[in-house]
């Protein structure tokens, strides 16, 4: 693969606004206080591996070192690097409190709003209106989800309840139905999706995300109104499988095959739930539309996050 070629025309403008956006606003802030609380100089992941296991527990209750453990082993490389430096170097009291916030910023915050299809603020804001305006909207987010899914679980194969009514007699034979929900892969955690007062209630938990997932940003620029409504970070759910899903009691894993994921479920996925699954749990996703596909990237977030909730036990406790 050659050097990646830099961003020209109005993706270069675009990108030049998102870090303008970023670096005047209360989420930049919080990074840089956890980037001065990190390590001085680079560390291994070997260090922070002999770090955590120098840690001693201060009772049988005590998860600081299986979060940190299970949460270094979950992130992607370059998030992992920031995680290592957060490491090392730390006494054990340290070490204890950049475990509490991770649990209370990251996970729980994610936890909290899994599984809800988010409404519109009952009182309009100037940037309320530009979402709309923009077509960012809730509700329009789960119409173009659904004509991009052709109408059905993305996961199930079963067709919309409501739009099934619009088929003809004689395409409607041998179909399963059922309700279905647009499901963030981001959670719609009361931050930028709205307003830019929002944006700023959440700012340690966008920090924590974007300094463990350097990836979010290439997709979800968490100052603008409305950013976390865009079709590649929602997919059509069977309202069951949308709880299940934001409960993260499953994740896709990327295949060798393009488009094509690997259904990972978690023990606490109900076997009702599983019955709509693929039974050899693969789904593709289709190409024959002008709208974005649900992004790999936001997707290998959302299943780093199951595996930690759920490998420490946090799924059930936050649940």
């Amino acid at each position: 693969m050659g050097p990646k070629r830099p961003l020209q025309g109005a993706a270069k403008r675009s990108h030049e606004q998102k870090k303008a956006r970023l670096a005047n606003g209360p989420i930049l802030a919080e990074m840089e206080k956890i980037q001065r609380r990190a390590g001085q100089g680079l560390a291994t992941i070997q260090q922070a591996r002999e770090k955590l296991q120098e840690y001693e527990p201060a009772s049988d209750q005590d998860k600081t070192r299986m979060i940190l453990e299970e949460l270094l082993a979950a992130l992607p490389s370059n998030g992992q690097q920031n995680l290592v430096q957060d490491i090392c170097g730390k006494s054990s009291d340290e070490l204890v409190e950049l475990a509490a916030e991770v649990v209370t910023f990251l996970f729980t915050k994610h936890m909290l709003s899994g599984g809800r299809t988010p409404t519109p603020s009952p009182s309009p804001s100037i940037s309320y209106e530009g979402q709309a305006r923009t077509g960012n909207g809730q509700e329009t987010l789960k119409q173009r989800c659904l004509r991009r899914d052709s109408n059905r679980c993305i996961i199930s194969g079963y067709y919309d309840a409501s739009q099934f009514k619009t088929l003809a007699e004689n395409e409607q034979t041998g179909i399963k139905t059922g309700w279905t929900k647009c499901a963030h892969i981001i959670p719609y955690f009361s931050a930028p999706a709205l307003t830019h007062h929002n944006a700023q209630a959440s700012p340690r938990t966008w920090a924590y995300l974007y300094r463990y997932f350097p990836s979010v940003h290439e997709v979800i620029d968490a100052m603008t109104p409305g950013s976390i409504n865009i079709p590649e970070n929602a997919m059509t759910l069977l309202a069951a499988l949308h709880e299940e899903f934001g409960s993260f009691h499953f994740g896709l894993i990327p295949t060798a095959q393009e488009r094509q994921y690997e259904i990972q479920t978690f023990r606490d996925m109900s076997d009702w739930a599983k019955l709509a699954l693929p039974k050899d749990y693969k789904v593709v996703f289709g190409t024959e539309t002008d709208c974005d596909l649900p992004s790999p990237k936001l997707l290998a977030i959302h299943l780093a996050i199951c595996k930690v909730l759920n490998a420490t036990g946090l799924a059930q406790e936050i649940d």
